[in-house]
């Protein structure tokens, strides 16, 4: 939503309340509240909580301990660190330390995840883009992410989708718009891009589109659960897409635009029905037209009626908070 010019927009209430009801709280869930709410504009080191001011950033890093921090934490943690309201405080991990252990879980091939379970695309396009800002700043994250990118070309799956993980080659939506935030934010076009196409012409962005319901409204495929959190990962995916071709190739949803009372307005467009003063722009029609028009007419459609990015209720998620959902093979669950 930010990513569209619609930060305002964002449910910054329902996502503090989520977050006071989250009874399986980390430093890597708490990560991805202070990202939502970033998102939204809030100042998350003085967040006004019914006359309270809190700062979630110091409680993040009161969860933190190295004893028991997961990558899986690591790359939610990571990128709070990029936005200037939210200076490192007393925290046990310093970025760079983070950032050791997000490498430190990469396999041979070059994704990463839990290595005794097998890493996955999911957490691999997270970590991407929770490396990409500090390729300067650590000496092995250039190099990680460029052996990741190639990683994750070589499982692309015939429709153009991605699987969540190399030992369950279906089609998994959650990992798919994952991985294509990621690979746009590195200079890859995943609507057109030669080095995406396969042998019978899909493409990931493609893929997206065909898990579109009928009057485009939502998304879902075989490997989701909750329609509104695939939908918000999907339009994530999309965000990226079109932020990339208006950026001449490359951007991160992971960096956010101002909320400004511009973007409040343009939301109360938004309600109304109307988009007459939106600062939306369709997706560009580069390669292929087909799945780039419905992405277009998708994103829109999800915009016009209303859509927003909301997190999912505690009690409807896995232990592990991602901005989507789907169904996670039995035998990987508990590591989540």
């Amino acid at each position: 939503m930010n990513s569209f010019g619609k930060g305002a927009s964002i449910d910054a209430a329902a996502i503090l309340a989520n977050l006071n009801k989250d009874d399986l709280m980390t430093a890597g869930r708490m990560g991805k509240y202070i990202m939502a709410l970033t998102a939204a504009g809030i100042d998350c080191t003085k967040v006004n909580d019914n006359g309270t001011v809190r700062n979630l950033v110091a409680e993040m890093e009161a969860l933190e301990k190295p004893e028991s921090m997961s990558v899986y934490d690591a790359v939610c943690i990571l990128p709070v660190y990029q936005y200037d309201s939210c200076k490192q405080g007393d925290s046990a991990m310093a970025p760079s330390a983070l950032i050791d252990l997000i490498l430190a879980n990469a396999d041979d091939k070059g994704l990463f995840g839990f290595l005794t379970y097998g890493c996955d695309m999911q957490t691999t396009a997270q970590a991407i883009l929770a490396l990409l800002p500090y390729q300067s700043f650590h000496s092995g994250a250039a190099a990680a992410i460029k052996k990741a990118e190639s990683a994750l070309l070589s499982m692309e799956n015939e429709d153009g989708s991605f699987a969540y993980s190399a030992q369950y080659r279906e089609a998994n939506l959650d990992a798919t718009a994952n991985v294509v935030a990621a690979l746009e934010a590195i200079g890859y076009n995943c609507a057109s891009d030669s080095r995406l196409t396969t042998s019978n012409g899909s493409m990931s962005l493609g893929y997206l589109t065909s898990v579109a319901e009928k009057d485009l409204t939502g998304y879902l495929d075989a490997s989701s659960y909750n329609e509104s959190a695939a939908s918000a990962v999907v339009l994530m995916a999309f965000a990226a897409h079109e932020g990339a071709r208006q950026a001449d190739g490359v951007y991160s949803v992971y960096t956010f635009k101002q909320v400004t009372k511009d973007d409040s307005n343009s939301g109360s467009n938004q309600d109304s029905g109307s988009n007459s003063d939106s600062d939306v722009k369709p997706l560009a029609q580069t390669g292929d037209d087909a799945a780039t028009a419905a992405a277009a007419a998708i994103a829109l459609c999800a915009l016009a009626s209303g859509a927003v990015a909301s997190v999912v209720p505690a009690s409807s998620r896995n232990s592990r908070f991602t901005l989507g959902a789907t169904k996670v093979p039995k035998r990987r669950t508990s590591a989540r």
